[in-house]
Order: C-alpha cells, then structure tokens, then sequence
C-alpha cells in the first residue's frame, strides 16, 4: 500500500508530468520549461526526491 501511495505521488510531482500538465493548462511551452526547470531545480537535488 505504502510502495503505491509512494509511486503515485512520485509520478504526480515529476517535472515532465506537470509540464504536460501545465501546457494542458494553456500556458506556453516556454514558460512551461522555465517553471519546470525551477521546480527541478529547487525540489530535485542531486537525484534527491522530495
């Protein structure tokens, strides 16, 4: 149960996952990448997650 609830949520914060999301939302690829690239960079260190 735990492994799920834990590989659902990895998937949900992947920064691929919300760029798609994101260009869902109508926002352009740009400002996709740039968000993204900041949420990558500020949550994602070193090949840490959360």
């Amino acid at each position: 149960m735990v492994k799920g609830v834990r590989l659902f949520w990895e998937h949900f914060f992947n920064p691929l996952h919300l760029y798609c999301r994101l260009l869902d939302l109508g926002l352009s690829e740009g400002v996709s990448r740039w968000i993204c690239t900041f949420y990558e960079r500020l949550l994602m260190v070193k090949g840490r997650r959360f």
